[in-house]
């Protein structure tokens, strides 16, 4: 259902909001305030499932841009740090790669344990063990992509749209 009271999400999702959260505007030209979250499921991999804010502002725009995007925060006076915005973007870019990297390491030693039956048993033990460290390994950084997902998404809801 749309209406004055109803946002679209960045997930396309059509998000539910009282009309008391937010400034009374025609829904059109509805810009929601600096402060504002909105709780919206994320559908990503990493935290899939849990509720996360939207930050309102293009990433890699603001990496891209730093310098453009810093005097904007400076033109409006806002306390936002940009280039805490694009370390965190490239920390979280890089560690996601590198999930990418542990997860597809770890399909490939699944393919190989399917066919465990044949190897010896010094390389199953072994083919076992990789699979031990990937899941841990991938396990930890799931966890450190989560953390950074929530720092982004805080430091980079302070800067102005």
């Amino acid at each position: 259902a749309r209406g004055a009271n109803c946002i679209p999400s960045i997930h396309g999702q059509t998000v539910f909001i009282p009309v008391t959260s937010f400034p009374l505007r025609p829904a059109s030209s509805f810009i929601p305030h600096r402060s504002l979250t909105v709780p919206v499921r994320h559908t990503g991999r990493v935290g899939s499932g849990r509720v996360i804010t939207c930050a309102a502002v293009d990433l890699k725009f603001v990496r891209d841009n730093a310098d453009a995007v810093r005097r904007n925060v400076a033109d409006r006076a806002v306390s936002a740090d940009v280039d805490l915005v694009v370390r965190l973007y490239d920390d979280y870019v890089g560690a996601a790669k590198r999930a990418d990297e542990l997860r597809a390491a770890r399909k490939q030693n699944a393919a190989l344990m399917k066919r465990a039956g044949a190897m010896e048993a010094t390389e199953r033990a072994a083919c076992i063990a990789d699979g031990k460290a990937l899941k841990t390994e991938l396990a930890a950084l799931e966890e450190r992509l989560a953390a950074l997902e929530g720092e982004l998404d805080v430091e980079a809801a302070r800067i102005p749209t």
